[in-house]
């Protein structure tokens, strides 16, 4: 599947992207496969996609862990991933095993607080890896021409937003469905929906 020998896009006369998915290949939920299908297909139409995403082969690492960012480049002909060995959010931090009165209360407490908490750092999302190489690799190749960021999750949006006036790039929503005004969907009655309608 890796290509150590891919040609340059410049050599084809490719116009690159920025993409950033948190889902991506070996994950097979649909964010992955569509994600998956840009990277096969967007040079066919004249564009070399630069992903950058969770690497979904590995654990992820500790929340209060410091040290480089661990990336696994893989480059294929047409396109390029970087993969990103992300931290572990503070919400996945509350003990399983706590058997105190009320732990599925403080639980709750605790998800909801991480949630409002993680629209507001990309730190409290699990999110900062993806940042970091995402900047860095606009940083070294000014070829880069647009950011594209695929959701859920929506912390991407807020990733992509940032990127895009640092960098001084225009970048795109994909929703992937339609949220807010899907009539099929629920009501929106709980914060988490409500704040996602906000976003969309």
């Amino acid at each position: 599947m890796k290509s150590s020998h891919a040609p340059e896009p410049e050599s084809v006369c490719l116009r690159k992207i920025l993409i950033l998915s948190y889902w991506s290949y070996p994950n097979e939920i649909v964010g992955a496969v569509r994600a998956e299908s840009w990277l096969r297909n967007f040079s066919d139409h004249g564009v070399f996609p630069v992903m950058v995403t969770r690497d979904w082969t590995r654990e992820q690492l500790p929340f209060v862990s410091g040290g480089e960012v661990a990336v696994a480049v893989e480059r294929r002909e047409g396109a390029e991933v970087h993969r990103v060995r992300c931290r572990q959010p503070p919400r996945e931090l509350f003990p399983d095993a706590l058997a105190l009165p009320g732990a599925a209360v403080l639980r709750k407490a605790w998800n909801a607080a991480c949630f409002v908490g993680s629209f507001l750092s990309e730190h409290l999302a699990g999110m900062h890896e993806l940042y970091r190489v995402a900047a860095q690799l606009l940083r070294a190749d000014a070829e880069i021409e647009l950011i594209l960021a695929s959701v859920s999750p929506f912390h991407l949006l807020g990733l992509a937003q940032r990127l895009s006036r640092e960098f001084e790039l225009p970048w795109i929503a994909d929703y992937r469905d339609e949220w807010s005004g899907n009539p099929r969907l629920e009501v929106l009655d709980t914060p988490q929906k409500v704040l996602e309608r906000g976003m969309a």
